[in-house]
Protein backbone atom coordinates (compact mmCIF):
# COMPACT_ATOMS: atom_id res chain seq x y z
CA UNK A 1 0.00 0.00 0.00
CA UNK A 2 1.23 3.45 -0.89
CA UNK A 3 1.91 5.24 2.39
CA UNK A 4 3.03 8.56 0.95
CA UNK A 5 1.01 11.70 0.84
CA UNK A 6 -1.27 12.04 -2.15
CA UNK A 7 0.22 14.52 -4.59
CA UNK A 8 -1.53 16.75 -7.12
CA UNK A 9 -4.86 16.94 -5.39
CA UNK A 10 -6.56 19.82 -3.72
CA UNK A 11 -9.59 21.66 -5.03
CA UNK A 12 -11.23 18.56 -6.53
CA UNK A 13 -10.92 16.65 -3.25
CA UNK A 14 -12.30 19.65 -1.37
CA UNK A 15 -15.37 19.52 -3.63
CA UNK A 16 -15.82 15.92 -2.53
CA UNK A 17 -15.36 16.98 1.10
CA UNK A 18 -18.02 19.68 0.71
CA UNK A 19 -20.55 17.24 -0.75
CA UNK A 20 -19.77 14.73 2.02
CA UNK A 21 -20.41 17.21 4.82
CA UNK A 22 -23.67 18.34 3.16
CA UNK A 23 -24.83 14.71 2.97
CA UNK A 24 -23.89 14.20 6.61
CA UNK A 25 -25.69 17.32 7.82
CA UNK A 26 -28.77 16.44 5.77
CA UNK A 27 -28.87 13.00 7.41
CA UNK A 28 -28.29 14.64 10.79
CA UNK A 29 -31.29 16.94 10.27
CA UNK A 30 -33.44 13.89 9.54
CA UNK A 31 -32.15 12.11 12.64
CA UNK A 32 -32.77 15.14 14.89
CA UNK A 33 -36.35 15.40 13.64
CA UNK A 34 -37.00 11.72 14.37
CA UNK A 35 -35.19 11.74 17.73
CA UNK A 36 -37.42 14.56 18.98
CA UNK A 37 -40.24 12.01 18.80
CA UNK A 38 -38.23 9.13 20.29
CA UNK A 39 -40.65 8.35 23.12
CA UNK A 40 -43.49 7.97 20.61
CA UNK A 41 -41.58 5.71 18.21
CA UNK A 42 -41.99 1.96 17.89
CA UNK A 43 -39.08 -0.44 17.40
CA UNK A 44 -39.28 -0.14 13.62
CA UNK A 45 -38.87 3.63 13.59
CA UNK A 46 -36.19 3.57 16.27
CA UNK A 47 -34.06 1.18 14.20
CA UNK A 48 -34.83 3.32 11.13
CA UNK A 49 -33.52 6.43 12.87
CA UNK A 50 -30.42 4.65 14.18
CA UNK A 51 -29.58 3.54 10.63
CA UNK A 52 -29.68 7.13 9.41
CA UNK A 53 -27.54 8.11 12.40
CA UNK A 54 -24.81 5.78 11.13
CA UNK A 55 -25.18 7.37 7.69
CA UNK A 56 -24.53 10.80 9.21
CA UNK A 57 -21.43 9.47 11.01
CA UNK A 58 -20.07 7.76 7.88
CA UNK A 59 -20.34 10.87 5.75
CA UNK A 60 -18.90 13.14 8.43
CA UNK A 61 -15.91 10.80 8.63
CA UNK A 62 -15.67 10.91 4.82
CA UNK A 63 -15.60 14.71 5.03
CA UNK A 64 -12.74 14.60 7.54
CA UNK A 65 -10.92 12.05 5.40
CA UNK A 66 -11.11 14.16 2.25
CA UNK A 67 -9.86 17.23 4.08
CA UNK A 68 -6.90 15.23 5.39
CA UNK A 69 -6.11 13.88 1.93
CA UNK A 70 -6.40 17.31 0.31
CA UNK A 71 -4.00 18.81 2.86
CA UNK A 72 -1.38 16.17 2.09
CA UNK A 73 -1.69 13.81 5.05
CA UNK A 74 -0.03 10.43 4.23
CA UNK A 75 -2.41 7.59 3.46
CA UNK A 76 -0.91 5.47 6.23
CA UNK A 77 -2.01 8.09 8.76
CA UNK A 78 -5.56 7.98 7.37
CA UNK A 79 -5.77 4.18 7.55
CA UNK A 80 -7.26 4.08 11.11
CA UNK A 81 -10.05 6.40 9.95
CA UNK A 82 -10.69 4.11 6.96
CA UNK A 83 -10.94 1.16 9.34
CA UNK A 84 -13.50 3.06 11.40
CA UNK A 85 -15.51 4.01 8.30
CA UNK A 86 -15.63 0.41 7.06
CA UNK A 87 -16.59 -0.83 10.51
CA UNK A 88 -19.42 1.71 10.68
CA UNK A 89 -20.64 0.77 7.20
CA UNK A 90 -20.90 -2.92 8.10
CA UNK A 91 -22.48 -2.04 11.46
CA UNK A 92 -25.14 -0.07 9.62
CA UNK A 93 -25.95 -3.28 7.74
CA UNK A 94 -26.74 -5.00 11.03
CA UNK A 95 -29.15 -2.22 11.96
CA UNK A 96 -30.68 -2.26 8.47
CA UNK A 97 -31.44 -5.98 8.59
CA UNK A 98 -32.91 -5.65 12.07
CA UNK A 99 -35.17 -2.91 10.72
CA UNK A 100 -36.13 -5.06 7.72
CA UNK A 101 -36.95 -8.01 9.97
CA UNK A 102 -39.33 -5.90 12.03
CA UNK A 103 -40.72 -4.06 9.04
CA UNK A 104 -41.51 -7.14 6.93
CA UNK A 105 -42.37 -9.80 9.50
CA UNK A 106 -43.29 -7.75 12.62
CA UNK A 107 -41.49 -10.44 14.65
CA UNK A 108 -38.61 -9.46 16.91
CA UNK A 109 -36.95 -12.94 16.89
CA UNK A 110 -36.78 -12.84 13.09
CA UNK A 111 -35.32 -9.33 13.19
CA UNK A 112 -32.69 -10.41 15.71
CA UNK A 113 -31.80 -13.46 13.60
CA UNK A 114 -31.37 -11.38 10.45
CA UNK A 115 -29.24 -8.89 12.38
CA UNK A 116 -27.07 -11.69 13.77
CA UNK A 117 -26.49 -13.13 10.30
CA UNK A 118 -25.52 -9.68 9.06
CA UNK A 119 -23.26 -9.25 12.09
CA UNK A 120 -21.52 -12.57 11.35
CA UNK A 121 -20.92 -11.52 7.75
CA UNK A 122 -19.65 -8.15 8.97
CA UNK A 123 -17.21 -9.86 11.35
CA UNK A 124 -15.85 -12.05 8.56
CA UNK A 125 -15.50 -9.05 6.29
CA UNK A 126 -13.67 -6.98 8.91
CA UNK A 127 -11.23 -9.82 9.55
CA UNK A 128 -10.14 -9.48 5.93
CA UNK A 129 -10.22 -5.68 6.13
CA UNK A 130 -7.71 -5.66 8.99
CA UNK A 131 -5.33 -7.97 7.15
CA UNK A 132 -2.44 -6.71 5.08
CA UNK A 133 -3.79 -5.16 1.88
CA UNK A 134 -7.30 -5.39 3.31
CA UNK A 135 -7.73 -1.79 2.18
CA UNK A 136 -5.99 -0.45 -0.92
CA UNK A 137 -5.88 2.94 -2.63
CA UNK A 138 -6.08 2.49 -6.41
CA UNK A 139 -7.26 5.00 -8.95
CA UNK A 140 -6.23 8.19 -7.12
CA UNK A 141 -7.38 11.18 -9.18
CA UNK A 142 -7.79 14.92 -8.85
CA UNK A 143 -11.30 14.35 -7.49
CA UNK A 144 -11.04 11.02 -5.63
CA UNK A 145 -8.67 9.16 -3.35
CA UNK A 146 -11.07 6.60 -1.93
CA UNK A 147 -10.14 3.43 -0.09
CA UNK A 148 -11.11 0.19 -1.82
CA UNK A 149 -11.99 -3.08 -0.08
CA UNK A 150 -10.35 -6.41 -0.72
CA UNK A 151 -12.25 -8.89 -2.89
CA UNK A 152 -13.75 -10.92 -0.02
CA UNK A 153 -14.98 -7.93 1.98
CA UNK A 154 -16.40 -6.24 -1.09
CA UNK A 155 -18.15 -9.48 -2.08
CA UNK A 156 -19.82 -9.65 1.34
CA UNK A 157 -20.79 -5.99 1.10
CA UNK A 158 -22.26 -6.47 -2.38
CA UNK A 159 -24.17 -9.56 -1.25
CA UNK A 160 -25.73 -7.72 1.69
CA UNK A 161 -26.65 -4.76 -0.52
CA UNK A 162 -28.31 -7.10 -3.02
CA UNK A 163 -30.33 -8.96 -0.36
CA UNK A 164 -31.36 -5.73 1.38
CA UNK A 165 -32.41 -4.18 -1.94
CA UNK A 166 -34.58 -7.21 -2.74
CA UNK A 167 -36.23 -7.10 0.69
CA UNK A 168 -36.83 -3.36 0.43
CA UNK A 169 -38.34 -3.75 -3.04
CA UNK A 170 -40.64 -6.49 -1.73
CA UNK A 171 -41.73 -4.35 1.22
CA UNK A 172 -42.33 -1.35 -1.04
CA UNK A 173 -44.42 -3.31 -3.54
CA UNK A 174 -46.45 -4.97 -0.79
CA UNK A 175 -47.27 -1.71 0.96
CA UNK A 176 -48.05 0.14 -2.26
CA UNK A 177 -50.49 -2.63 -3.12
CA UNK A 178 -52.15 -2.32 0.31
CA UNK A 179 -52.32 1.45 -0.03
CA UNK A 180 -53.77 1.28 -3.55
CA UNK A 181 -56.45 -1.24 -2.67
CA UNK A 182 -56.96 0.12 0.86
CA UNK A 183 -56.64 -3.39 2.28
CA UNK A 184 -55.28 -2.05 5.57
CA UNK A 185 -54.70 1.33 7.13
CA UNK A 186 -51.67 2.19 5.02
CA UNK A 187 -50.53 5.67 4.01
CA UNK A 188 -48.49 6.44 0.92
CA UNK A 189 -45.75 8.11 2.96
CA UNK A 190 -45.38 5.04 5.17
CA UNK A 191 -45.18 2.86 2.07
CA UNK A 192 -42.36 5.04 0.73
CA UNK A 193 -40.09 4.54 3.77
CA UNK A 194 -38.51 1.56 2.07
CA UNK A 195 -38.20 3.39 -1.25
CA UNK A 196 -35.86 5.95 0.31
CA UNK A 197 -33.69 3.22 1.77
CA UNK A 198 -33.73 1.33 -1.52
CA UNK A 199 -32.46 4.40 -3.36
CA UNK A 200 -29.77 5.06 -0.76
CA UNK A 201 -28.28 1.56 -0.65
CA UNK A 202 -28.45 1.35 -4.45
CA UNK A 203 -26.33 4.50 -4.66
CA UNK A 204 -24.00 3.13 -1.98
CA UNK A 205 -23.59 -0.12 -3.89
CA UNK A 206 -22.67 1.70 -7.10
CA UNK A 207 -20.41 4.08 -5.19
CA UNK A 208 -18.43 1.25 -3.60
CA UNK A 209 -17.79 -0.36 -6.98
CA UNK A 210 -15.35 2.55 -7.48
CA UNK A 211 -16.04 2.77 -11.20
CA UNK A 212 -16.57 6.54 -10.90
CA UNK A 213 -13.44 8.42 -9.82
CA UNK A 214 -13.39 11.71 -11.72
CA UNK A 215 -15.47 14.91 -11.54
CA UNK A 216 -18.65 12.89 -12.09
CA UNK A 217 -18.13 11.33 -8.64
CA UNK A 218 -18.92 14.69 -7.03
CA UNK A 219 -22.08 15.02 -9.13
CA UNK A 220 -23.04 11.41 -8.37
CA UNK A 221 -22.78 11.96 -4.63
CA UNK A 222 -25.09 14.96 -4.76
CA UNK A 223 -27.85 12.42 -5.38
CA UNK A 224 -27.33 11.18 -1.80
CA UNK A 225 -28.57 14.57 -0.60
CA UNK A 226 -31.63 14.27 -2.81
CA UNK A 227 -32.44 10.83 -1.45
CA UNK A 228 -32.10 11.88 2.18
CA UNK A 229 -34.21 14.99 1.57
CA UNK A 230 -36.83 12.72 0.03
CA UNK A 231 -36.76 10.54 3.16
CA UNK A 232 -37.06 13.66 5.33
CA UNK A 233 -40.19 14.75 3.44
CA UNK A 234 -41.65 11.24 3.72
CA UNK A 235 -41.02 11.06 7.47
CA UNK A 236 -42.41 14.56 8.12
CA UNK A 237 -45.51 13.75 6.06
CA UNK A 238 -46.12 10.51 7.94
CA UNK A 239 -45.64 12.14 11.33
CA UNK A 240 -48.09 14.91 10.39
CA UNK A 241 -50.63 12.28 9.34
CA UNK A 242 -50.26 10.55 12.70
CA UNK A 243 -50.64 13.80 14.64
CA UNK A 244 -53.71 14.80 12.65
CA UNK A 245 -55.24 11.39 13.28
CA UNK A 246 -54.62 11.70 17.03
CA UNK A 247 -56.11 15.23 17.11
CA UNK A 248 -59.15 14.14 15.09
CA UNK A 249 -59.72 11.14 17.34
CA UNK A 250 -59.42 13.31 20.45
CA UNK A 251 -61.90 15.86 19.10
CA UNK A 252 -64.33 13.12 18.12
CA UNK A 253 -64.07 11.57 21.57
CA UNK A 254 -64.61 14.95 23.19
CA UNK A 255 -67.73 15.61 21.10
CA UNK A 256 -69.21 12.34 22.31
Amino acid sequence: MDTTAVQGVGLGIFFNAFVSVVVSLTALALVVFIFHRWSKLDGIMKSYSIFWSTVAVIWMCAFIRYVLVATGVPLLSILPLDYFIQGTIFSSGIILFYYLGLRITSRTPVAIFWALVSGLLAAVSLVFVFRSEGIVYPGITYFAADAELNVVSFGIFAFEVFVAACLLAYDLMTRLKRWRHKLVSETLSNALYSFGLFLYISLAGLDNMKVINDWSLVVFRIFYCGVILFVYIVVVSEEENKEQFIISAALEQKSL
